[in-house]
């Protein structure tokens, strides 16, 4: 049941501000959270939605280095429309400026 839009059947939905982001961009579908912007390098949340047919392939995601998040190891739930999703921990380098 919905409270104030936090909570949708019984499960608290991620709030990306709650992650404190520098930027939120999208990558191939998925969310990409910007925490920190550091040495030419980028680290931050890669947010994969479980209908997404986007995988890593061996911690990668083209030129995003992945590992699985320690904060939510069970993923986190984006809501009703968008569902269940795993997170990870993500660095990558910034090959040009950011806009």
């Amino acid at each position: 049941m919905a409270t104030e839009g936090h909570t949708v059947l019984d499960h608290t939905v991620l709030d990306i501000k709650s992650l404190h982001p520098v930027r939120v961009y999208y990558d191939k579908g998925n969310t990409v959270v910007v925490q920190r912007i550091a040495n030419g390098f980028e680290h931050g949340k890669y947010i994969i939605s479980f209908n997404s047919s986007v995988r890593p392939f061996h911690g990668w995601i083209g030129s995003f280095r992945l590992t699985p998040s320690t904060e939510f190891p069970d993923g986190v739930f984006l809501g009703a429309v968008e569902g269940w999703a795993d997170v990870y921990e993500y660095s990558r380098k910034i090959e040009k400026p950011l806009k």
